[in-house]
């Protein structure tokens, strides 16, 4: 990568970075020399001019960093921390960085005396004179695209200049948001083991009742507060055909307060002389507490179109290492599938992260079922580094209230040109996640399918992901 430009922000010296980077960009993909100067570009209002939109930039991402021993004769082994060694490193580079030990001291290539600890190194065995460590960083490139200028504001100063990017290709294998609990224990102790039942009420995905009725099931073990249950067949993907022998033919499966299962299979019966625990329907304004609460029977087979709420922006938002990136949002929240992969932030180019900030982004409540009752034409708002877009700003139009507004590299586009590829197979056109709700249930969200046109699929299918974010 090149060295980063340096620069008086008047005359003929910021001149002549405008045109370096400028000609960097004319070709195609950029390898933007210092997003710290690409940033002050922006800010200074000369975005449009340098990276008019539909330009293409790089970004850096970690894939791997790994430690050896080379031909060392002294130490026997070595190892490194990737955070530590990225925060020192102050950026992410591919490369082969290496030290070496002259006796009393490690030092980097250039002779500059390090401590190994700092950069996250450790080895093992006694160093002798000679003795080298390796560092291979292995990386992965991010490509964006410049969608929009000046239409996300800074928080800060609304007459800010910004520049929105967008990822060229997407990340497959990204669900929305998971199956969730259907009735969680939000009170003071335990469920004790018991036979309890439930009355579903409107339980199918369209609001059919031919399967409403009283049912029970019996727990051999308590259910710790915040802990809770689904039911397998409840808000299955029928119609009219949805009955009662596919509820009685489903079991129930509990789970305690970090989500893991406690006791699965449990026997569903049509009766009710167990103690009752309320009512479950798809609608919020027919949901019955007593001990707990009660979900949308559809956000419990399928998960929630709540951006603000789901894992998809929580893990788009992290910097943490694999299985430390989520926590619930809501009480009947649960892990996403893909939990076990590290935040998507995590490897990033420090350099880039420090030039992009948080921006409001605004994005309307379905009309069925939002806990709290805030469904309908409304909206609500998220603070968000990185962002799924919204039907608005991918040019598909308003649906009942504004979600943002169309970015330019969109506006007036064919569908053709909302297609996006596989991030790892790129000639393979993916579905890609867009942040709307389809307004008509809990559990649908907008989606871009591999013709470029409008449509909507279930939040826990593994479609893609291309997030946007803003530099100012």
């Amino acid at each position: 990568m090149a060295k980063p430009l340096v620069f008086n922000e008047t005359g003929q010296e910021m001149v002549n970075a405008l045109n370096i980077i400028a000609l960097g960009v004319s070709g195609g993909i950029s390898s933007v020399p210092s997003w710290a100067a690409a940033k002050r570009f922006v800010q200074q209002g000369f975005g449009k001019q340098i990276f008019p939109v539909g330009t293409q930039v790089l970004v850096e991402k970690a894939a791997s960093i790994t430690a050896s021993k080379g031909d060392s004769t002294g130490i026997t082994g070595a190892s490194v921390v990737q955070a530590t060694f990225l925060e020192k490193m102050g950026g992410t580079h591919s490369g082969v960085y290496e030290a070496t030990y002259d006796g009393t001291a490690w030092h980097k290539e250039d002779g500059t005396t390090i401590l190994l600890s700092e950069y996250g190194i450790t080895v093992t065995g006694t160093p002798v004179e000679g003795d080298h460590v390796l560092i291979t960083e292995a990386t992965t490139q991010l490509i964006f695209d410049v969608v929009d200028h000046d239409g996300y504001k800074n928080p800060a100063d609304s007459n800010a200049h910004t520049m929105t990017l967008l990822l060229h290709d997407c990340i497959y294998g990204r669900p929305v948001d998971s199956p969730e609990l259907l009735w969680c224990n939000t009170g003071t102790e335990a469920l004790a083991a018991g036979t309890y039942n439930i009355t579903l009420l409107h339980g199918a995905y369209n609001g059919s009742t031919s399967q409403d009725g009283t049912y029970e099931f019996t727990i051999t073990q308590p259910i710790p507060v915040n802990g809770g249950f689904k039911h397998s067949a409840i808000g299955v993907y029928q119609s009219s055909t949805y009955t009662k022998a596919q509820i009685t033919g489903g079991t129930f499966t509990t789970y305690n307060a970090a989500g893991e299962i406690i006791e699965s299979g449990l026997t569903t019966t049509e009766a009710s002389t167990g103690t009752s625990l309320g009512t479950a329907s798809y609608l919020y304004t027919e949901t019955v507490n007593t001990v707990g609460r009660f979900n949308s029977t559809q956000r419990q087979m399928y998960g929630s179109n709540n951006w603000g709420e789901s894992n998809i922006r929580q893990w788009l938002n992290s910097e943490a290492v694999a299985s430390a990136w989520f926590t619930k949002q809501t009480v009947f929240d649960c892990k996403a599938g893909y939990d076990k992969v590290a935040g998507f932030l995590n490897g990033i180019d420090a350099d880039f992260l420090a030039a992009i900030g948080n921006v409001n982004v605004v994005t309307r409540y379905n009309s069925v079922f939002e806990e709290g009752g805030n469904q309908g034409s409304t909206t609500y708002t998220t603070s968000d580094k990185m962002f799924l877009a919204s039907r608005d700003e991918i040019g598909y139009g308003i649906e009942g209230i504004a979600q943002g507004t169309v970015f330019s590299m969109y506006d007036g586009a064919a569908q053709a040109n909302k297609i996006k590829y596989d991030i790892v197979s790129p000639g393979t056109a993916r579905y890609w996640w867009l942040r709307s709700p389809f307004p008509s249930d809990g559990y649908n969200v907008r989606i871009v399918i591999p013709s470029g046109a409008l449509n909507y699929y279930v939040a826990y299918i593994g479609y893609g992901c291309a997030p946007a974010c803003v530099i100012y």
